[in-house]
């Protein structure tokens, strides 16, 4: 994430009535990232994200979130715009701070204030970035929901 301009998260997810969980997460040690959460009660999305150490959220109002129906949602981030289409419509337009370039910030700061003997060639990668479905960790806001399998593309 850090050496790209853009993401875009895509997802198909049916949801329980009731329930309250993450549906997306990326973590970084028991820190999140990035993660997007559903609540069935309150009919809204919630997409929570770090910049500078601190976490911010967006709330975004889906009555039909929980009607038992397949739904189809993306979210793309594009430097310091969030879009958010919900069943192939276009809901939703913010302005946010850019996780991405804070993650590329956040790394050229961390190599500034590098005061180890060690050469950076000699060190390991001490990032534990997880990608998780349906929880946001293996005992933590767990998702009760069907999530449809698609091929995975990536492009570069």
């Amino acid at each position: 994430m850090a050496r790209s301009d853009d993401v875009t998260i895509l997802i198909s997810f049916k949801q329980n009535q009731l329930n309250t969980g993450a549906i997306f997460s990326i973590t970084d040690g028991i820190d999140r990232v990035i993660e997007i959460q559903s609540s069935s009660r309150k009919k809204e999305l919630r997409f929570y994200y770090r910049f500078e150490r601190r976490i911010y959220s967006e709330t975004f109002q889906i009555p039909e979130i929980a009607d038992n129906e397949w739904h189809r949602l993306s979210i793309t981030i594009s430097d310091s715009q969030l879009d958010l289409h919900f069943d192939c419509v276009h809901r939703f337009r913010r302005s946010i701070e850019s996780p991405l370039r804070n993650s590329l910030e956040l790394d050229k700061d961390l190599s500034r204030n590098n005061t180890s003997f060690e050469s950076d060639d000699n060190k390991e990668d001490d990032s534990n970035l997880t990608l998780w479905l349906g929880q946001r960790g293996p005992k933590h806001f767990h998702f009760k929901y069907k999530f449809q399998s698609r091929n995975s593309h990536r492009v570069s």
